[in-house]
């Protein structure tokens, strides 16, 4: 079974279009019928991506947002409009980190399952760039560990050779001095 999609709108035909779309598509589909609501289903299970209304009574489609990423930042995020600006559009996307824009009604259905499709790709690749820079970071701390592990084995053994050389020398000052004195003691 494909991923869990939370729909919120305040307006019941929309939340049945979309959710007969979604789960003839073979989604696991939940409805909302506000803001609130949605958070809190939002609050008890996990959804991969959120399909809200911007205009609601009691909670707006802006403040669902911005309350879904601050519990799952790689929840993914198409916000739907019957009052669409440029500007609003822009905000949303670039500002509240929605995936989409769309408009309301919606004129043609493969858009919407294009931006789905998209937006839980998305998704998938943000997830899978997730695990893999933990798995560099892990990688690069255990070759610290190894570094630092040879980087103190090689100190211990300069150590060894720093005092091997100077008994070498001591020995070799005393040899010398040895030979000073019997070749003296031999001259005389």
């Amino acid at each position: 079974m494909k991923e869990k999609i939370l729909i919120v709108d305040d307006e019941p035909d929309i939340l049945d279009q979309i959710d007969h779309l979604l789960s003839e598509e073979g989604y696991q589909v939940k409805k909302a019928g506000n803001g609130k609501e949605a958070i809190e289903m939002f609050r008890s299970e996990s959804f991969a991506l959120v399909i809200t209304d911007l205009k609601m009574p009691k909670m707006g489609g802006l403040e669902v947002l911005e309350q879904v990423k601050q519990r799952d930042e790689y929840a993914e995020v198409i916000v739907l409009t019957g009052y669409a600006s440029i500007e609003t559009a822009i905000s949303t996307l670039r500002d509240c980190r929605a995936y989409d824009y769309l408009r309301k009604p919606l004129e043609n259905i493969d858009d919407l399952i294009i931006s789905v499709n998209q937006a839980l790709e998305h998704r998938r690749l943000c997830l899978e760039n997730k695990k893999l820079v933990m798995g560099l970071e892990n990688a690069n701390a255990g070759l610290e560990d190894r570094v630092e592990k040879r980087t103190l084995d090689l100190k211990q053994t300069n150590a060894q050779l720093i005092l091997a050389r100077e008994k070498a020398e001591g020995a070799n000052i005393a040899k010398t001095n040895f030979l000073s004195s019997m070749s003296h003691e031999l001259r005389t």
